[in-house]
């Protein structure tokens, strides 16, 4: 939607589509650290543990 112009601001951007952004002249990526965790946590009581 960014692309085509249906929209104005999206967030987050996943990582994976960030450097093809980054190539477009009609869009402004703006990058900044943050404070956002993403953990996945696991069951290692069970089998295969």
């Amino acid at each position: 939607m960014l692309q085509t112009g249906e929209a104005q601001f999206a967030f987050p951007i996943p990582y994976e589509q960030a450097a093809l952004l980054a190539k477009n002249k009609n869009l402004e990526l703006v990058a900044s650290p943050s404070i956002m965790q993403r953990y996945i946590s696991m069951n290692v009581t069970q089998k295969p543990f």
